[in-house]
């Protein structure tokens, strides 16, 4: 896995891409930086993921997001603690765990990639909380604060076991499950932040 930089003249963007071969099996993150012209491109590892994996993570495959300040925040859903959310500068330097999923009711997995509001972080894991179902999340980029929103149940009509992301709308939280539902076969969520309450606006049939 490798977390990426492209960037050019109008700005820049963050991308994890998978890899093979060689590489580390437990993903590296990595700054690639495009000039205006194929030459000037450069391409620099700025973060190995793979020496004590309990402690960072590994084999991170979600995208991250971009705080106003350049620092980065991602999700290593592999590790012994089974994941962490993280934050390291642009250029490498400051790689901090936020937070470590040591305990199975805070959630477990987070697989996909996180949402920036304010000072707060918003995003999933897949398995974990109070029936191994996955959770919704909160977390200050700080590391503090941590604070679980949702517990998806088994056979719940609202879904289980997210593996994507967030996507924030005002004062509402956006995102889906792969299984659960009506007919199991995952659906589309909202989330009010103003008064804590999950709704579900589409849910996945058999055609």
């Amino acid at each position: 896995v490798e977390f990426v930089n492209w960037e050019g003249g109008g700005g820049s963007f963050f991308e994890v891409t998978a890899s093979t071969g060689n590489r580390l099996n437990s993903g590296e993150a990595q700054w690639l930086p495009l000039g205006s012209t194929a030459t000037a491109q450069t391409f620099t590892t700025i973060k190995n993921f793979g020496v004590l994996t309990n402690a960072t993570g590994c084999c991170p495959f979600s995208e991250l997001v971009r705080g106003p300040d350049g620092t980065l925040y991602g999700t290593a859903p592999g590790s012994e603690v089974r994941g962490t959310v993280f934050k390291v500068n642009s250029d490498g330097t400051g790689f901090t765990v936020l937070k470590w999923f040591t305990n199975s009711l805070d959630g477990a997995y987070p697989s996909g990639g996180l949402t920036l509001s304010g000072n707060a972080l918003y995003g999933t894991t897949s398995a974990g909380g109070s029936s191994d179902r996955g959770t919704v999340f909160k977390v200050n980029t700080d590391g503090s604060g941590y604070t679980v929103l949702k517990h998806f149940a088994r056979d719940s009509s609202d879904g289980a076991t997210p593996l994507s992301g967030l996507t924030l709308s005002g004062c509402a939280l956006y995102g889906t499950t792969s299984e659960g539902g009506s007919f199991g076969f995952g659906t589309v969520f909202k989330f009010d932040l103003s008064i804590q309450l999950m709704i579900q606006l589409l849910d996945g049939a058999v055609v």
